[in-house]
């Protein structure tokens, strides 16, 4: 160990740099403009045409008339997949539809904070739960014979 540590000192302290590492300053201007003509011409090559500005700035502009977002036409396209129900003369804000959850055959409609399953009876005398669909509920008002249609609240 000694023998190596005496090594190192010597090699540290005596030695001399040898031809091969010293760098000419020129050599080493020329290589580093070089490199950055060659870097310079490799960027403009990829600068985006117009056409490729034209659609980032589409597609970075706000959007206007989302087709996604039209709930009126989802709305009236999920009505027409449903059974129609009578309507009834019962005010439909004394029931609120707040979620729907389907597990294999069995649905489940949260109205009023509470979750009924089909042809449950609601807390509301009277009511009971006749079909649950995913965007709206069917309740019968048992006296009346009525039913009333109540929307899914989004």
């Amino acid at each position: 160990m000694a023998a190596v540590i005496c090594y190192g000192v010597y090699d540290f302290i005596f030695s001399k740099p040898k031809k091969t590492d010293i760098v000419n300053p020129a050599v080493k201007s020329a290589d580093l403009s070089a490199f950055v003509n060659e870097f310079t011409a490799s960027i403009a090559k990829d600068l985006p045409n117009k056409f490729d500005m034209y659609i980032v700035s589409r597609a970075e502009a706000k959007w206007v008339g989302n087709p996604f977002n039209d709930t009126k036409f989802y709305t009236s396209w999920k009505m027409t997949k449903e059974p129609a129900a009578q309507a009834s003369a019962v005010p439909k804000d004394v029931f609120t539809y707040t979620g729907y959850m389907e597990a294999g055959a069995k649905r489940i409609a949260i109205i009023n904070g509470t979750e009924y399953g089909a042809g449950e009876a609601l807390d509301i005398q009277g009511y009971a739960v006749k079909a649950i669909y995913p965007s709206r509920v069917v309740i019968l008002n048992k006296r009346e014979k009525r039913t009333i249609n109540v929307l899914l609240q989004e």
